[in-house]
């Protein structure tokens, strides 16, 4: 239960950080910004480290130890936490 709780938190996370790339990428486009890259940046290597520990997850979902899974767990609701309210922010105005 613990490890497909994390596996669909992750792809919370990789729809999350696909919408705000799409945000960054159209805020690049318009204004040429170096921030606005950094967080493109920034987005895309989250959403790559997402969909691999949906990978990881999903393919080695019996080979976690329960305290692993746990703290796995953890580290994944706080991320979806922050890309929430990054996400709220973004998408605000």
């Amino acid at each position: 239960m613990i490890t497909e709780t994390s596996i669909i938190l992750s792809g919370l996370n990789a729809a999350i950080l696909a919408s705000l790339i799409y945000v960054y990428a159209q805020n690049y486009q318009q204004l040429n910004s170096k921030f606005s890259l950094g967080l493109l940046v920034f987005a895309s290597i989250l959403l790559l480290e997402n969909i691999l520990a949906f990978y990881f997850s999903w393919t080695m979902m019996g080979l976690y130890a329960e305290k692993v899974a746990r703290q796995g767990l953890i580290l994944r609701t706080l991320e979806s936490a922050s890309l929430i309210i990054l996400g709220y922010i973004t998408w605000r105005n």
